[in-house]
């Protein structure tokens, strides 16, 4: 009896650790997700190919409607 009761209280207790380090990882993945976003935000050259990327694009957009 009490070997079941100290069995199930090392469970419990597992579980709760389990559980604290799956939040730890999901804090620290949003943190590197917002590391990674600030870090665009901040990267010059980053928007300066994603706005030559838009002009492909609304180009080819415009390219395929003079076409219709």
């Amino acid at each position: 009896m009490m070997l079941t009761w100290m069995k199930n209280k090392l469970l419990e207790e597992e579980n709760e650790l389990n559980q604290i380090i799956l939040v730890d990882e999901q804090i620290f993945e949003k943190e590197d997700e917002n590391n990674r976003i600030e870090e665009e935000e901040n990267n010059p050259l980053a928007e300066k190919q994603i706005g030559e990327f838009k002009k492909l694009v609304d180009y080819s957009s415009s390219s395929a409607q003079q076409e219709r």
